[in-house]
């Protein structure tokens, strides 16, 4: 899709994995640049969508509320309340 977009992180992930585990650094003893080039073609996407901006409206009735909101849960009630959603 064209930007400006949020990517999903995990596959950005999961291909500069396979680039790393699955192409050697070195070619005939000298360094693989093709390894490099997929590498940075990952890495200049995800830099690509950062350079566009969002352009997000305020929500003031959403605003008041969340600034309003008194409600501070620890880790155990943020599970509880999960599980209890689940």
């Amino acid at each position: 899709c064209s930007p400006p977009c949020l990517p999903y992180l995990g596959v950005l992930l999961t291909d500069l994995t396979f680039i790393e585990e699955g192409n050697p650094n070195n070619v005939n003893g000298m360094i693989n640049f093709s390894k490099r080039r997929k590498f940075a073609d990952v890495l200049m996407q995800l830099k690509e969508w950062q350079q566009h901006p969002y352009n997000f409206e305020d929500i003031k009735e959403l605003q008041s509320i969340l600034v309003e909101c008194k409600v501070v849960w620890d880790d155990k009630e943020l599970y509880k309340q999960s599980l209890k959603i689940e």
